[in-house]
């Protein structure tokens, strides 16, 4: 429910505010992408920036917290609900402080604003889109980019290997619980999978040099699709693993079909008419 809550939240969050990146080394050129912030001030586009990594950051190490208290619901037979909300707490408070750090690594624009928006039609020197640059070459950024690499791979390990464990778990206990516990668990493995491989693993790539500037337009439509598309991947997957659902799902397509199936069947209203005149006759 939180992970489901979460995808739409980030969705719209990003629909929203997400700003367009361009990389010009040995920045990141941030512009404010919808146009009610193309004229907003620049302070508040850094916030607002910031707040879009910690979103992101936060939907990426989500999913290993939700896989630790299902193992140890399933090891323990109870666990405390307060616990898991805490620790949410907890890593959503860390992680808007770590991304409000970024702000010592922006640097001023007024040479770059005047050499991106240097005669373009419309704009001048006080009347242009928000933009904002990132310094990608200092230390912090440097070590923020080394300790998001690694928060970010290692919560992908931690789901891997709390999946494998909770597997090995569902071996025990009788058929049908082990069955929903099967569906349950790749339903979460899923709803993990959809943010890391649509936004996190392209992120996690490009802050960590292993990929290229010129892999900066896969990451924006990556980010940018992933963010659309995630709230109904979403729902399908609930609807077409989970057997509940999917019962209900087809017992509805069911009804559909055979509501079709009996209009087709039953004669229209002049059909209805000519057929008795003829018998009249």
């Amino acid at each position: 429910m939180l992970t489901s809550s979460f995808n739409i939240f980030y969705s719209g969050f990003m629909i929203v505010f997400d700003p367009r990146i361009i990389s010009d080394f040995p920045h990141y050129l941030l512009f404010a992408r919808p146009l009610f912030f193309t004229l907003t001030n620049e302070f508040f586009l850094r916030l607002i920036i910031c707040m879009c990594f910690a979103i992101t950051y936060i939907h990426g190490t989500l999913p290993p917290l939700q896989f630790f208290f299902r193992y140890r619901l399933l090891s323990c037979g109870h666990t405390e609900y307060t616990e898991f909300y805490k620790l949410f707490a907890a890593g959503f408070i860390f992680w808007i402080s770590f991304c409000l750090s970024y702000l010592a690594d922006f640097v001023d624009t007024e040479i770059l604003t005047n050499a991106t928006f240097y005669n373009v039609p419309g704009c001048d020197l006080t009347n242009h889109p928000a933009m904002s640059a990132l310094y990608k070459s200092s230390l912090t950024s440097r070590i923020h980019e080394f300790i998001i690499s690694a928060i970010l791979l290692c919560s992908f390990l931690l789901v891997l290997y709390l999946s494998y464990k909770t597997l090995k778990r569902l071996k025990t206990g009788s058929f049908a619980s082990r069955k929903l516990n099967y569906d349950l668990n790749l339903v979460l493995f899923l709803q993990a999978m959809m943010p890391f491989s649509m936004i996190i693993l392209p992120v996690l790539l490009l802050v960590s040099g292993l990929a290229k500037k010129d892999f900066l337009p896969y990451v924006a439509v990556s980010t940018t699709a992933g963010s659309i598309a995630m709230p109904a991947l979403d729902a399908s997957i609930i609807l077409f693993v989970l057997p509940a659902f999917r019962k209900r799902l087809q017992k509805f397509i069911g009804v559909l079909k055979s509501a079709r199936v009996q209009r087709i069947s039953q004669p229209s209203a002049s059909e209805y008419t000519t057929a008795n005149s003829k018998r009249d006759k």
